[in-house]
């Protein structure tokens, strides 16, 4: 054997083994979210990496007086009942792992927050993480029988960008809820309790894109039994999931159909292409209000 070879040996086994600093990197990027300020610590390299959207507040912050070179702050001001969600998103960033998903009725819904979560990670344009958390949505319902409650639509919808995945869950359980009545006041609590008709039709004319939503799904349907969202494919609720014209425009099915003549498409479901342009969302103010409630159904 050459001399010097086992050293040699050695160097190369350790750069197989990355060190923590060659994983995550050294510069540390200092959160404050919500009004009390609370601190998050989280390395750059790993931040960015999980949250691409970052690069551009990081690209816009300033370095506090007083403090290193390369260390930022970055200020992201979420009502207080938004930092546990912020909790969840720094465990998914390190760990891409979310807690398990609990009916927990002290809370009147879960043991956290997917609607919250699910409308972080959509202003964040972090699809993987919507999708997941998709899946576990839509499991837990299906598990637990329990369904969403009708201010926690509207104010998901609300806060949600045009044709994502929990939009879409949604503008099903609209149509269930619309075919599949039954009066929640009804004393058999073995029937499937949904929402009252003058709740839908003021949610339906508050949101025209809601409205042309229920009906896409709906026509077509010949007197086919309403499919049940938390039963379904779980990809159809994924981003990259085929979407039809009208999660596209805004300008209504018939301006977008004629788009497509013009340009010589057939009119079929197709990919949403990018769609999330330049962290546009990511860029306005994420704070969020709502009251935000689950019930529970048999």
């Amino acid at each position: 054997m050459v001399e010097g070879q086992g050293p040699v040996a050695t160097s190369l086994e350790k750069d197989d083994n990355p060190s923590f600093s060659k994983i995550f990197g050294t510069e540390i990027i200092r959160l404050l979210v919500g009004p009390e300020k609370k601190l998050y610590r989280v390395h750059k390299q790993r931040l960015c990496a999980k949250i691409p959207s970052f690069l551009i507040k990081i690209e816009d912050s300033t370095p506090p007086e007083g403090s290193v070179e390369d260390a930022k702050e970055i200020i992201v001001d979420l009502l207080d009942e938004c930092v546990a969600s912020w909790d969840i998103l720094m465990r998914w960033v390190y760990h891409d792992t979310l807690p398990s998903l609990k009916p927990d009725t002290s809370r009147s819904g879960w043991n956290w927050d997917p609607f919250a979560l699910y409308v972080l990670a959509d202003q964040l344009e972090i699809t993987k993480l919507q999708d997941t958390i998709m899946d576990m949505l839509q499991a837990g319902q299906a598990r637990t029988k329990m369904w969403h409650s009708f201010r926690l639509l509207d104010w998901t919808w609300a806060s949600t960008s045009q044709g994502c995945g929990m939009r879409r869950y949604f503008a099903l359980s609209l149509v269930r809820s619309i075919l599949v009545y039954k009066d929640p006041r009804d004393a058999d609590p073995k029937k499937v309790f949904t929402f009252e008709s003058k709740e839908i039709a003021e949610v339906l004319g508050k949101y025209p894109d809601l409205l042309e939503g229920v009906l896409d799904a709906m026509r077509g349907r010949d007197g086919a039994k309403a499919r049940d969202p938390r039963m379904v494919d779980p990809r159809e609720f994924h981003e990259d999931y085929p979407r039809r014209p009208w999660e596209y425009s805004g300008e209504g099915i018939g301006a977008e159909q004629e788009k497509q003549e013009s340009e010589g498409s057939d009119g079929d479901k197709k990919p949403r292409k990018g769609g999330k342009k330049g962290g546009v969302r990511f860029r306005q103010a994420l704070s969020i209000i709502a009251t935000r409630t689950e019930t529970s159904t048999e």
